[in-house]
């Protein structure tokens, strides 16, 4: 299973309580799907080929990374009948994904895009994320982000649930059985104690996957209304295009 959205979108509180069932193991943010992008498309043939180039790679050669990576998923997960890989930014390769993977699923989790970018811009991320620094950048990449969404579920043949953070947070038992059950799994309760699950959670979210569900995240952008005018001009010009 792939959680898929921006990051400080909720993906790291989906995952929380998606590992908290004990036949789910949660794997964190691995960058297999991009690693095996960027081998299956070397040097500048990942920004000039990828992905329209990828009708050229052997069906061959597709069922040999596959079949790799599995192997190394269930040397992470033990006894766990399913497992869940959580890179946002994986929404960018659900293409190479639904090639390499056609039984997987994607969850991919929306939140509003102004608190979505507010949050980005607010924490200190690595250079690989240069568009977090600029709110007029944030509101384009967004908009990319947007798109690219709209046009794999369209397109795509493998499973797709799209939930919204608000919706999670308000009704988190609803949601919650909603993941399980889109996942093929039974409920459990101890989905509902996600903050008690002892893991490692190596992202920003840290601190809040370690609480009960909260709401007051919810639309922490009007706080800083008079300063987001790049951010909402940007994010206004793109639904326009």
């Amino acid at each position: 299973m792939f959680v898929v959205g921006m990051p400080r979108s909720g993906t790291t509180l989906v995952e929380q309580i998606l590992a908290s069932h004990p036949l789910v193991h949660g794997a964190g943010e691995l960058r297999a799907v991009e690693d095996m992008a960027r081998t299956l498309f070397p040097g500048n043939r990942y920004q000039s080929s990828y992905p329209d180039g990828f009708g050229s790679i052997s069906e061959h050669t597709l069922e040999r990374y596959a079949t790799l990576h599995l192997r190394q998923l269930e040397n992470l997960s033990g006894a766990a009948s399913r497992v869940v890989d959580k890179c946002p930014h994986n929404f960018m390769h659900l293409g190479l994904v639904s090639s390499l993977f056609p039984g997987a699923k994607i969850i991919h989790i929306a939140r509003d895009p102004l608190d979505t970018c507010i949050s980005i811009y607010f924490q200190l991320f690595t250079p690989q994320h240069a568009y977090a620094c600029d709110l007029e950048r944030l509101g384009r990449y967004y908009s990319i982000y947007r798109h690219l969404i709209a046009y794999w579920n369209s397109v795509l043949s493998i499973p797709i649930l799209n939930i919204q953070y608000e919706h999670l947070v308000a009704e988190p038992e609803k949601i919650s059985r909603s993941l399980v059950e889109f996942c093929g799994l039974e409920w459990n309760d101890r989905c509902l104690e996600f903050h008690a699950t002892k893991r490692d959670v190596n992202t920003p979210s840290y601190g809040q996957v370690r609480q009960p569900v909260y709401t007051r995240s919810v639309s922490r952008w009007k706080h800083y209304r008079e300063y987001l005018r790049p951010l909402m001009d940007s994010l206004e010009a793109s639904v326009d295009t």
